[in-house]
């Protein structure tokens, strides 16, 4: 049962968390980036990122205006200054030739104006400064809540946009929530001698932090209650009569959650290519193996292989509930979901501000605007067609049980 339920590739998220996430990711981790996670992330657009010749004459420099706050603050976090946009961990972008400004008036000379989804103008406002976009500038929409979350109709701003910068793999720049890359060789050498027990200190089974309750993310854990022990932290816990509490980022809730086997990583949304934090942080930063259910594939290139336990996999509820036993009694079973521990490791992606800098200082880049930006970012087209599928499919084992 164990091998129809893995799927190893041998060598191949609200409001505030998303602040959160962003400001982390702004902030530019230490982490560093190789090729494996720049080919898995790579956006649409082609651009030469390697070193250029430095260009001092402030004119000749590349404007781009941050027209929007994020989510209400501006500057945006970690975006203040030149330098911050110019370089990634205090290492310069191959291309520096950029200048950051966040005064609308500007605007008129800008070569790129960044537009936050969740803070864009009204359409009205857009039509009047759009009299005022020279030729070749670039409009950019950022967007980094799913579509479900949006909060307006998208199809109203087609025709504004040139370049877009979402966690989807095919916008022209790509900003995922976190991605992966290859241990440098000493690293994966230190690693696979410590040959750690990761079931060793784990006295709990499964966890769910969940503050939005309701809906099928609900019905089934409760189904699933049925036959294992699930604690629920957050504001839903009490809808589950259990009172237990894991304060967000304090030491002691970091120590609980090391303490569990397994955690669930269900998404709120179900759009193409939407994994959040519920994956890429909190199981992978406390060794806990993630139970996902999204509107992703979860294939290499958006997932780490064999980093954990997919909810579609299993034909019924009761399944899972016995092969999440099955593990528990099986620490070498277990260990394998650390397989991908000797070989990866997660990291931010490149810096998006180096590739827009590049790209803006191509002039080989052919123009383009999104006529239907209602299309690639619109609820119905995202999350639609998986959420119907993953209703259905939640639908039909929560009646079987």
């Amino acid at each position: 049962m164990r091998n129809k339920k893995r799927k190893f590739t041998v060598f191949i998220t609200f409001l505030g968390s998303s602040v959160i996430i962003l400001q982390h990711w702004f902030l530019q981790n230490k982490l560093s980036v190789t090729a494996t996670s720049r080919h898995a992330m790579a956006g649409k657009l082609a651009f030469n990122n390697e070193p250029q010749k430095h260009i001092s004459n402030k004119d000749d420099l590349k404007l781009v205006l941050f027209y929007t706050p994020l989510f209400g603050k501006s500057p945006w976090p970690g975006l203040a200054s030149d330098y911050n946009f110019t370089h990634w961990n205090h290492i310069p972008c191959g291309v520096q030739a950029c200048r950051v400004s966040y005064n609308r008036r500007d605007l008129a000379r800008s070569d790129a104006v960044i537009f936050h989804g969740r803070d864009l103008p009204s359409v009205m406002h857009m039509k009047q400064i759009l009299k005022q976009k020279p030729p070749q500038q670039r409009w950019v929409y950022f967007m980094h809540e799913s579509p479900k979350f949006t909060y307006y109709d998208p199809w109203l701003y087609n025709g504004y946009f040139n370049w877009t910068m979402s966690y989807r793999r095919d916008s022209d720049f790509v900003v995922p929530y976190r991605t992966y890359t290859r241990l440098e060789p000493d690293e994966a050498v230190r690693i696979q001698a410590e040959n750690r027990d990761f079931a060793k200190g784990k006295d709990r089974l499964l966890i769910w932090m969940v503050s939005h309750c309701k809906g099928l993310r609900e019905d089934y854990v409760r189904k699933l209650m049925k036959y294992i022990k699930v604690d629920v932290f957050g504001s839903c816990s009490r809808r589950f009569n259990q009172t237990e509490t894991c304060p967000r980022s304090s030491a002691a809730c970091d120590n609980k959650l090391k303490r569990y086997k397994f955690i669930f990583a269900l998404e709120n949304s179900y759009c193409v290519d939407y994994i959040t934090e519920k994956y890429w942080y909190t199981p992978l930063d406390h060794d806990n193996v993630p139970i996902v259910l999204g509107g992703a594939n979860y294939d290499d290139k958006i997932a780490i292989p064999g980093s954990f336990i997919n909810i579609l996999d299993f034909s019924s509820v009761e399944s899972l509930a016995n092969y999440l036993l099955y593990l528990d009694r099986n620490d070498t079973a277990y260990n394998e979901y650390f397989w991908w521990r000797r070989h990866f490791k997660p990291v931010l992606p490149e810096s998006w501000t180096c590739q827009m800098c590049a790209a803006l200082n191509n002039d080989a880049l052919p123009s383009k605007v999104y006529n239907n930006i209602g299309e690639f970012w619109g609820e119905r087209s995202n999350c639609g067609k998986n959420e119907r599928r993953i209703q259905e499919f939640l639908g039909g084992l929560i009646e079987e049980t």
